[in-house]
């Protein structure tokens, strides 16, 4: 009887600090890290950067997990290579090789598939509808729809 009071705390407490409880895997964190590291480059660097660009930044990171970007996360410096298929582990489920995350990030011709485009075609559809989700300047008060 005394070992299962053990083991029921034991388990509350693993609950509590489980790493389905971290904030960090949320949709809204890598925005919200963006939105401070513009605020903390605009405050202390001469530059200036213009208003109608930092939701552009912010809705980029946000979206940045999103399939099948994540596969463009890996990097194998050994090998030099990103995210690939290995029939030795799964003959079944082929998923294909990716670029690395430093091919990916310097080449123009890899982000710029079709594979990541239909999703920003899809939003640009849909935003024709409703400007105000399409981060139109406009819509944060830098002019009116009248004009």
């Amino acid at each position: 009887m005394e070992n299962r009071k053990y083991l029921i705390l034991f388990v509350l407490i693993l609950t509590l600090i489980s790493p389905a409880c971290a904030y960090g895997y949320g949709y809204e964190t890598h925005g919200y890290l963006t939105q401070e590291t513009v605020d903390f480059y605009l405050s202390r660097s001469g530059s200036s950067l213009q208003n109608y660009l930092i939701p552009y930044l912010v809705d980029g990171a946000r979206r940045e997990d999103d399939s099948p970007r994540w596969f463009n996360h890996f990097f194998d410096p050994v090998y030099n290579r990103g995210f690939s298929y290995d029939e030795r582990i799964d003959p079944l489920l082929n998923v294909g090789n990716y670029p690395s995350s430093k091919q990916w990030a310097q080449t123009s011709a890899e982000q710029n598939k079709a594979v990541y485009k239909v999703g920003s075609i899809i939003a640009s559809i849909l935003n024709s509808f409703q400007p105000c989700f399409a981060f139109d300047p406009r819509c944060f008060g830098a002019g009116s729809y009248a004009q």
